[in-house]
């Protein structure tokens, strides 16, 4: 059975949120039952007709993962920028890298 959601109220206006599942940015919102209206996530219209509504995780848990993910892909990049200096020193460019 597919997972209830609905549109946000004023999409345009609004801000995209990652999807719960497949990190897709979405307007659309879960509409569990059982779950209060603060206690909903994103879902893509997608992933609500792929998964079951017992699969869908806990705001607080969906919110924890987005958080670590956001921190890591940062840590990713920072240190993708700092690999990038360290070679440019050793090919004695002084650490000077066109666009960075």
């Amino acid at each position: 059975m597919p997972i209830p959601i609905e549109q946000e109220s004023n999409p345009e206006e609004r801000c995209k949120e990652p999807c719960c599942f497949c990190r897709a940015r979405t307007t659309w919102w879960t509409d569990i039952r059982h779950r209060s209206p603060s206690a909903q996530v994103a879902c893509c219209e997608d992933c609500a007709d792929q998964w079951r509504q017992m699969d869908v995780p806990s705001k607080s848990y969906w919110f924890a993962r987005e958080k670590l993910l956001t921190y890591e892909s940062a840590k990713s990049f920072l240190a993708g920028r700092q690999s990038v200096i360290r070679e440019a020193q050793l090919q004695g460019t002084g650490g000077k890298v066109k666009g960075l």
